[in-house]
């Protein structure tokens, strides 16, 4: 692996890392928000949710930004992997031989 390649892998596991730290941050953060609006809105009553179907979207709705950010580490730790598994040129492609180091 050349040096450019590792370093564009180190970005993309360094975007990896920080997407799923502020996920997880975020996710903390909607679970609070998810309890404040069950307590309020539900207050124990599940026939709520059939009364007001729209307040299940309410209520999870603040773990999207949390998925968002754990998408977007996926796609990041997939990236990397594509380039840290990119088949080597180890050949000089006339006989066969290996390259000198």
């Amino acid at each position: 692996m050349d040096k450019s390649a590792r370093v564009n892998a180190q970005k993309y596991l360094v975007r990896n890392y920080m997407y799923k730290l502020a996920a997880y941050i975020l996710a903390a953060f909607g679970l609070m928000i998810f309890v404040v609006i069950y307590s309020k809105s539900i207050d124990g009553n599940a026939g709520v949710l059939l009364e007001r179907p729209f307040l299940i979207f309410v209520l999870f709705s603040p773990f999207i930004p949390s998925l968002v950010l754990f998408l977007l580490s996926q796609k990041a730790r997939k990236s990397a992997a594509e380039i840290i598994n990119k088949p080597k040129d180890t050949f000089s492609g006339e006989q066969g031989t290996p390259k000198s180091v």
